[in-house]
């Protein structure tokens, strides 16, 4: 695991690629589609800037850094073929996302782990798990990373993908940068939109709902 998801981090291997098709919208702005297997990414158009790297035939990871002057870094991996769950894991699923912020903080610490503080948040991703892995890192004296990580699991498919979001911000400073917000909630919106495998099954089960309901 460690091995696999620290190519997350990986920004020397990446190759640009060329987006598919532009008929979908992400936080009211046209956007274009990137399909990677059974899944597919919808981002903005023009705002981020997207890399992708093939680790072998089962794992690809994107890399969508916006183009702002703010750090703002989504890496989305995705599994083909994995191995599914366990005991271990379905007694703590989070712990899963904590895994998957391993590399990146301990690449950024150098293995101090005095300068790290995690913590969990509440998801609001229909369909992915309600808690998240979050981690501040001290980067230097001055600058600290703020990552977190969500996953989720396709069952019928046996695979899964994963989302890191990356920010920065330096101490004693405050962003007053009045397009981050927006910045950030379109980092979410483009995780909240990745079509998965069982996409369509979770649309249907809310439809069955919602006759019920009625």
């Amino acid at each position: 695991m460690r091995t696999i998801l620290s190519v997350l981090l990986v920004s020397t291997l990446c190759v640009s690629v060329t987006a598919e098709e532009e008929n979908d919208v992400i936080n009211g702005r046209a956007a274009v589609t990137r399909t990677v297997g059974d899944y597919s990414v919808h981002y903005p158009v023009g705002r981020w800037e997207l890399a992708e790297t093939d680790v072998d035939d089962n794992l690809t990871v994107l890399r969508l850094t916006a183009k702002t002057s703010d750090h703002i870094v989504l890496s989305i991996a995705f599994m083909a073929n994995s191995a599914g769950t366990d005991a271990e894991y379905e007694n703590n699923p989070n712990f899963f996302n904590t895994t998957m912020l391993l590399p990146m903080v301990n690449e950024l610490t150098g293995g101090d782990d005095s300068r790290c503080h995690f913590t969990v948040g509440q998801a609001t991703l229909p369909g992915f798990w309600d808690v998240t892995s979050r981690a501040t890192v001290a980067v230097n004296e001055t600058t600290f990373a703020h990552v977190e990580a969500c996953h989720q699991l396709s069952e019928s498919t046996n695979s899964w993908m994963g989302a890191i979001l990356e920010t920065r911000s330096v101490a004693g400073q405050i962003q007053d940068n009045p397009e981050y917000a927006n910045w950030i909630t379109e980092a979410y919106a483009i995780i909240q939109n990745v079509e998965t495998p069982d996409s369509d099954d979770a649309e249907d089960e809310t439809e069955e709902t919602i006759a019920e309901v009625e």
